[in-house]
């Protein structure tokens, strides 16, 4: 038994090591209950981007303790929530592969920097996906889809450190539990009345 918990407290070292290699530049959002910054999306963006952002300002606030608010802005400073064409002025290097390759629709970019924070997508769906993963990354989860499943972690002095590019394994993927058998109703039945049980796909990004 202690072999195996020493085995896990080196495993947890290392992925810390690993972690802060590939991470970017600290950016804080909320110190002792107080919203240090807004979340920014273009004037011109879409209906789901700026769902997207709403409910990212939705859940930092549970976190945090606080109230975010969703401005407009090019981008520049603060958290942006887009997609890259939504903010012309910030310049990427992925924006040019992703022209290169149209398979790589759901690429997205979480990066912090001294100034804010980039989830920056290439479609609508990859924006969702960059908000659910930085939730998930700051210890938001979802067990199942009910509300009661739902963990938000408690975080009021809160900051983020992350530099990461995402593309899914796979391009068509879903989770199909409205197939149960009938003997499965009481799982079933979950799915069924739970109005965000398709939000929970988004979630966890099983569903395209």
């Amino acid at each position: 038994m202690k072999k195996i918990k020493k085995f896990f407290q080196i495993a947890g070292i290392i992925f810390l090591f690993v972690s802060v290699c590939y991470c970017g530049e600290v950016f804080k959002v909320a110190k002792g209950r107080i919203a240090l910054t807004d979340i920014v999306i273009s004037e011109s963006a879409s209906v789901r981007v700026k769902q997207a952002a709403q409910e990212l300002a939705e859940y930092l606030g549970k976190v945090a303790n606080c109230r975010f608010k969703v401005i407009s802005g090019n981008g520049k400073t603060q958290i942006a929530v887009g997609r890259f064409e939504d903010f012309p002025e910030l310049k990427f290097s992925e924006k040019e592969k992703l022209e290169e390759n149209p398979f790589k629709q759901e690429l997205y970019i979480l990066r912090s920097h001294k100034s804010g924070i980039y989830l920056i997508g290439a479609t609508d769906t990859a924006v969702e996906d960059a908000v659910w993963d930085l939730l998930y990354r700051i210890g938001y989860r979802q067990f199942f889809p009910a509300s009661k499943w739902e963990y938000v972690p408690k975080q009021e002095d809160l900051s983020i450190n992350v530099d990461s590019v995402e593309i899914p394994d796979y391009y068509s993927r879903r989770i199909w539990l409205w197939y149960l058998e009938r003997k499965q109703a009481g799982i079933r039945q979950l799915v069924q009345e739970e109005q965000g049980s398709k939000q929970y796909y988004f979630k966890y990004r099983s569903c395209l």
